[in-house]
C-alpha cells in the first residue's frame, strides 16, 4: 500500500477520468454564435478590406470553433496504474508514475474561490 501509488491492493489499479463537467448554457452558445456571425458578416461586407483577408476571417473563425469544440469533447485527464494521461483536442501527453516527483494542489486566485473559504 505505501509504495504502490494508484493501486487498490489487487495489483490492477484504479482508473479515474477527470473532465470538465459544467456545460455552457444555450444562451451563452447562442450569444457566441451571434457575435461570430456578425464578425464574419461585417468582414465580408466591408469593401475596404482586401478579398484575401475577407476570406481569411471566416476560415480562421471556423478553425478556432472546431478546435474549441474538439477540446471540449475530447479533453480529459485520466489516472491509472501506469500513470497520468492528459488528452487535449489533438495531443495526448502521458507521464508514468516514476517520472512524477511531486503533485501539488494550489488554491485558485479568483474571488469566487476566496468567498467560499
Amino acid at each position: 500500500m505505501g509504495g504502490d501509488i494508484g493501486h487498490d491492493g489487487d495489483g490492477l489499479g484504479v482508473e479515474r477520468e477527470y473532465r470538465r463537467r459544467r456545460k455552457a448554457s444555450r444562451a451563452r452558445i447562442l450569444a457566441l454564435w451571434i457575435v461570430m456571425g456578425n464578425c464574419v458578416l461585417q468582414t465580408i461586407l466591408h469593401n475596404g478590406i482586401p478579398v484575401p483577408y475577407r476570406l481569411l476571417m471566416p476560415a480562421l473563425i471556423a478553425v478556432l470553433s472546431g478546435w474549441a469544440f474538439l477540446a471540449a469533447r475530447r479533453g480529459l485527464t485520466s489516472v491509472g496504474a501506469d500513470g497520468i494521461t492528459v488528452r487535449g483536442a489533438f495531443l495526448v501527453r502521458r507521464r508514468a508514475w516514476h517520472d512524477i516527483y511531486d503533485l501539488r494542489v494550489e488554491r485558485l486566485n479568483n474571488k469566487k474561490a476566496d468567498s467560499r473559504l
